[in-house]
């Protein structure tokens, strides 16, 4: 075989594998499933009838899958279906673990299938929701429903749901020295005692540098939603939560 004819073949054997990993990729895309660790994923549903092949892919692939289901309008029969996929198969070996997340703007229909809040409940299925939404829900979850709503928003948006959770809010240093220092009732040191001192102080440039009435001032311009902290998704931690109590106790 000639030099060329052999270029040839590796460049259509190349092209070929190039198709496959394409189309591999576009079905993983089309899933539409995030990764949340150690065996947990995340899917978010729109559409129950559209988007229930691809949940059954991603359910087919992972034992514990958060399946969020806020806002979602569904028909009784949709959630039928819904159901059916959402049991896990009863075996044994067979250990699965479907986080179903809903809200006040969530059909009536999804709970009512799914029997959440009651004995007799969807097996393998945990409906989660907020208290402050008030619907039937396996677990009620304390939360801001307003931060709730912005992080479906930028669920929406395409957020990555991982900016979402385990968020750790900024505390002010408290080590060995600052705890000596409050037990023997000592003041701060110079350096901080100043730099507090200095925040509080007026501008030193004179009035022209104060703000004037009717201007914002620099600290408080932080109301554009570009400048706010992401919303922290308690709904979606405490399934996360869940899921690792679960691993840890052997369950899963």
């Amino acid at each position: 075989m000639s030099f060329y004819r052999l270029c040839k073949c590796l460049l259509g054997a190349l092209s070929l594998l190039l198709a496959g990993f394409c189309a591999a990729s576009g079905a993983a895309d089309k899933a539409g499933a995030q990764d949340l660790g150690e065996g947990l994923v995340y899917f978010r549903m729109t559409n129950p009838a559209a988007d229930l092949p691809a949940l059954k892919s991603v359910l087919a692939e992972n034992k514990a899958a958060v399946v969020d289901l806020r806002g979602v309008d569904a028909s009784v029969a949709d959630v039928r279906a819904l159901r059916i996929a959402l049991v896990p198969p009863v075996s044994p070996a067979t250990r699965a673990a479907r986080f179903v997340l809903i809200n006040r703007d969530t059909s009536s229909a999804v709970p009512f299938t799914l029997n959440a809040g009651l004995p007799d409940n969807t097996q393998g299925v945990l409906v989660m929701a907020l208290a402050g939404d008030n619907v039937p829900a396996d677990v009620k979850v304390r939360g801001s429903v307003e931060d709730d709503r912005r992080a479906c928003e930028a669920i929406a948006k395409g957020a990555a749901v991982s900016t979402l959770i385990n968020h750790q809010p900024d505390k002010k240093r408290y080590d060995e020295a600052a705890l000596m220092r409050d037990y023997q009732g000592l003041p701060e040191p110079e350096v901080e005692a100043k730099t507090v001192a200095d925040k509080k102080a007026p501008d030193a440039a004179g009035p022209d540098s104060q703000a004037k009435p009717g201007e914002k001032e620099t600290e408080g311009e932080s109301s554009s939603p570009e400048s706010q902290p992401p919303p922290t998704d308690s709904l979606l931690q405490a399934a996360v939560q869940t899921h690792r109590a679960l691993l840890a106790l052997g369950k899963l």
